[in-house]
């Protein structure tokens, strides 16, 4: 009997213990954790280069050439696509399910603004980053989309994502550019708690409320 007594101390011992590991976890991080904080400030980082002023020149038929930002943008999008899957939030009541849906509803309001179908921007992205954007030019591949097989262009996506960033050619007027920055920052202010802000994010998110 004392045996049992002891084991269940034990375990109550581990319980209480795991407990005040995952409060101090989310103590530090807020209540969508550790992952939910990495995924805010991808959102943030991509929302800055998304603030980035763009011109735009005429560039003929040849694919037209990205700057640091350009490439910058897409490499925090696919740290915020192949991470946000992985957040695990504080337990109900501290975040309930209606919050998780809103969460992702948001994030599908990203991937609806931007210049690429679902199955473009999983090829897209599935590709190293060293090789954006001058060693997808050339590429080519089959992908099924909309329920259609359709072959996806690497040289159509680097113009297609070139002139979205600068609102030009079949964007203009669209406001998608906008709609993803105004996800980005609810992401970036649902996911991480304001002493963890970066430095400049007071600026950048000023900035973004003078585009509303």
């Amino acid at each position: 009997m004392s045996s049992a007594n002891g084991e269940s101390k034990d375990l109550a011992l581990v319980a209480d213990e795991l407990t005040a590991v995952q409060y101090s976890h989310y103590e530090q991080y807020g209540p969508w954790g550790s992952y939910g904080n990495s995924v805010g400030r991808s959102a943030i980082l991509m929302l800055k280069e998304l603030m980035e002023p763009k011109s735009a020149r005429l560039q003929g038929r040849e694919p037209a050439a990205w700057d640091r930002s350009d490439k910058s943008a897409l490499v925090r999008l696919k740290d915020l696509d192949f991470t946000i899957e992985l957040i695990e939030p504080a337990p109900d009541p501290v975040v309930d399910g209606g919050e998780i849906s809103a969460l992702f509803q948001t994030f599908g309001r990203l991937h609806a603004a931007l210049p690429f179908a679902e199955a473009e921007r999983e090829w897209l992205l599935r590709k190293s980053e060293d090789e954006w954007p001058d060693g997808i030019i050339g590429e080519a591949a089959e992908i099924m989309s909309g329920g259609i097989r359709r072959v996806v262009q690497g040289r159509e996506l680097v113009r297609r994502w070139w002139a979205w960033r600068r609102g030009t050619d079949e964007f203009t007027g669209q406001g998608s550019l906008d709609e993803a920055r105004q996800t980005l920052g609810v992401l970036a202010d649902t996911l991480v708690i304001e002493p963890s802000w970066p430095r400049e994010y007071p600026d950048i998110r000023a900035r973004l409320q003078d585009h509303e």
